[in-house]
């Protein structure tokens, strides 16, 4: 063997898109029935403004055939056009118990757990188990009772699920769902079902409201950026566990920009820096072109390297997407998979120097383990604010 190192670095990327695809086979086989009686779900449903198709996405969760759940819908003040929408649903799905509930928010610098942290406040869930989905999540009828199924038949404390991206109609939006669906969906798959480590999306988590309050509640999240991953942690870390649900979770994404697809993934990628910094110096090591131009650097012939880093590339996101999303959309996919490569090395050197980061339109400062900073306006901002209107 000439090139031992290359050779090494070459096969830890193969063995880990190949383990990353067994653990998506297996999360996907059908699990046994489990015996007892299915327990109540409250559904929480965190909004702000109008998602790529909204009302379809809230629609799916009025026809949950789970015998017993309900749904909460919380959004921070009363000129939030989603309102209009849950009103009409709610008023559509009579024999669904759900409700609408309005505050005024203020509960925590990240959005997302004030919103969560007002609403149940100000409406008290009626069961414990808490299923937190986001409101740009699609679902079959079967959703709710795979998720508490999964819970009853693994006795995991907190179960989450793959997410897979669809509908892309611009570019940075193909980049944004072929990097959920060969990146991120395999990574969530394979850390769980290997145990490496509790990996959780905040798109789709359930657990026990009991349980999160002896925790530490949400209010120990509420100035974090990554909180879905620190619950996770919490869990995991006071022996609780975590599974991984069979259902993939749909998440319309049509008309992202190139931009944003660049400022939702650097965030996420600096997010991961500030949790797992040694995991996160390793990951470029599991893609295709990463890999490549590490193996020519540790003296492999070019032509080899590239030959292997293309073959990888086509066969892992074929793979990959067609586990998450069957073949729908799947040319595409391919098409531009190189430019995604290139945005992954893009993004993993600048993860590391990203402090300020742009989220839900506001930017604000990260710090070690993902705690948010407010930042000071500026001189042009503060001049605004001291002049009369």
């Amino acid at each position: 063997m000439q090139h031992p190192a290359a050779f090494a670095v070459l096969s830890l990327a193969c063995l880990w898109n190949a383990s990353a695809a067994l653990s998506l086979v297996a999360i996907s086989r059908p699990r046994r029935p489990c015996a007892g009686e299915p327990e109540g779900v409250t559904v929480l449903k965190p909004l702000c403004g109008i998602d790529t198709n909204l009302r379809e996405n809230l629609r799916s969760f009025f026809t949950q055939d789970h015998p017993r759940f309900e749904l909460l819908f919380g959004v921070e003040g009363e000129d939030d056009p989603a309102i209009a929408i849950v009103r009409e649903l709610i008023a559509e799905h009579p024999e669904v118990s759900a409700s609408l509930v309005i505050h005024r928010g203020g509960r925590g610098i990240n959005p997302k757990v004030s919103n969560l942290r007002a609403t149940i406040e100000r409406h008290a869930p009626r069961y414990d188990l808490l299923l937190i989905s986001d409101s740009n999540a699609s679902v079959t009828p079967s959703y709710v009772r795979d998720m508490e199924s999964t819970m009853r038949a693994t006795g995991a404390g907190l179960v989450t699920s793959v997410v897979c991206a669809e509908g892309a109609q611009t570019l940075g939006a193909a980049l944004d769902n072929a990097a959920m669906n060969s990146d991120v969906a395999p990574g969530i798959a394979l850390l769980n079902v290997t145990r490496l480590h509790a990996a959780v999306l905040g798109k789709s988590m359930l657990f026990r409201h009991s349980v999160l309050e002896r925790l530490g509640g949400f209010e120990s999240v509420a100035s974090l950026l990554a909180e879905d991953y620190v619950l996770g942690r919490m869990f995991a870390e006071a022996g609780y566990g975590v599974a991984v649900a069979r259902e993939v979770v749909r998440t319309p994404s049509a008309r992202t920009t190139v931009r944003g697809f660049f400022q939702r993934h650097v965030r996420w990628a600096a997010m991961r820096w500030r949790l797992a910094p040694t995991a996160a110096l390793a990951e470029p090591l599991t893609r295709p072109l990463a890999a490549t131009l590490v193996a020519i650097a540790l003296g492999m012939p070019p032509s080899i390297a590239i030959g292997w880093g293309l073959s990888l590339m086509i066969v892992r996101d074929a793979v990959f997407h067609g586990l998450t999303r069957g073949r729908r959309e799947l040319i595409g996919a391919l098409l531009t998979a190189p430019l995604r490569e290139v945005a992954a090395v893009m993004i993993a050197v600048a993860a590391p120097f990203a402090r300020d980061v742009c989220w839900r339109g506001k930017r604000v400062r990260l710090s070690a383990g993902t705690r948010l900073y407010l930042r000071a306006p500026d001189a042009g901002e503060r001049s605004r604010r001291r002049s009369p209107a």
